[in-house]
């Protein structure tokens, strides 16, 4: 499986090295996905030090080994490593972008999550809506939070959205059918609420109505394909 890549950087590709790469996170996600955490760790580090060596310090390529790490660090229960490596993505990339750059988002969120799972939910909520508006304000890079993200603090909150959603789901599918594309939008707010309560079952099988009915629709865009599988990988 090809992996998204949430940056919307300009790539420097060479030639002979992307498949290597590509092969070594297939390993990366193998090992996560088996609980292997130690061994995705390690391979994480491998893949970063590859992509630092062949694509440089400002490409893609070396921020999504970045991000690997810490998502590797993550999984494993290594918070206070996790939390260094986010940051360090998201200080190299405001140096080298500036501060709203669209990828910019994507490594706030990431340290949001780790931010929260430390107990620190006000510095999560801060740096979630600053990964929001960053992504409204380039409509390229993936909404990854949407409101809901603010919603994690109160769980009566949480419980109305899940409420509101599944109540919106039936009505679409009542009208719609169970593959209209206008479901996707209510599909994918249910899969955050699972997602970020932790019901990740839940969560991954609400996010693969959503690839499949992408899958299926010709208009579908690209981005919208990404970002799904995009969801689905970070419950695995």
């Amino acid at each position: 499986m090809r992996l998204h890549l949430l940056l919307c950087l300009c790539p420097i590709v060479l030639e002979g090295s992307t498949d290597e790469w590509e092969h070594l996170l297939s390993e990366v996600i193998s090992a996560r996905e088996g609980g292997d955490h130690r061994a995705s760790v390690q391979l994480s580090k491998e893949a970063l030090k590859f992509a630092e060596s062949e694509f440089g310090k400002e490409d893609k390529y070396y921020f999504l080994g970045l991000s690997q790490l810490g998502t590797s660090y993550q999984m494993s229960g290594a918070m206070d490593e996790a939390e260094a490596i986010f940051r360090q993505a998201l200080e190299e990339k405001e140096r080298l972008f500036g501060s709203d750059h669209p990828s910019i988002a994507a490594s706030l969120f990431q340290l949001g999550q780790v931010e929260l799972k430390k107990g620190r939910r006000q510095a999560a909520e801060q740096l979630f809506m600053r990964a929001n508006a960053i992504s409204i304000s380039h409509p390229e890079s993936n909404r990854m939070i949407e409101s809901l993200a603010f919603a994690l603090r109160d769980r009566d909150r949480m419980f109305e959205l899940e409420k509101r959603y599944l109540y919106e789901l039936e009505v679409y599918e009542l009208e719609l059918g169970n593959e209209h594309p206008e479901l996707l939008q209510v599909l994918d707010n249910l899969g955050l609420v699972y997602r970020f309560q932790g019901r990740y079952e839940e969560a991954i099988e609400m996010f693969s109505r959503v690839l499949e009915i992408q899958l299926k629709d010709s208009d579908s865009h690209a981005l919208g394909v990404q970002k799904s599988v995009n969801q689905l990988a970070h419950c695995y």
